[in-house]
């Protein structure tokens, strides 16, 4: 399996709130990040999967390049940005980020 890396993890407080860098988080199974927006969200909606987004970087430049839209890294409002991986590759595929195992 190639290796990505994560470039960055984003949180947001509210729903609607901006964004703020993190250089490390707590990740917690079935609940998502601490200090987050969705953290417990998919255990309240008794819905799984739900605990962490995550973004290529490269889909990020892509919209730029094709649109000239431009977005700052944590504007898409996914917790993690990945660079190197292709993560549609990963759906339904346990894999790890960092020290966390997802699926």
């Amino acid at each position: 399996m190639s290796q990505g890396r994560v470039e960055g993890i984003y949180l947001a407080r509210e729903s609607a709130g901006p964004t703020f860098p993190v250089d490390s988080v707590r990740a917690i199974a079935g609940r998502g990040l601490e200090g987050d927006r969705k953290f417990d969200a998919g255990r309240r909606k008794g819905k799984r999967g739900r605990d962490l987004t995550l973004i290529e970087a490269e889909a990020i430049e892509g919209l730029e390049r094709d649109t000239g839209i431009h977005l700052e890294p944590g504007e898409p409002r996914r917790q993690v940005v990945t660079r190197g991986i292709r993560l549609n590759d990963l759906v339904g595929e346990r894999f790890r980020v960092g020290e966390v195992e997802c699926l």
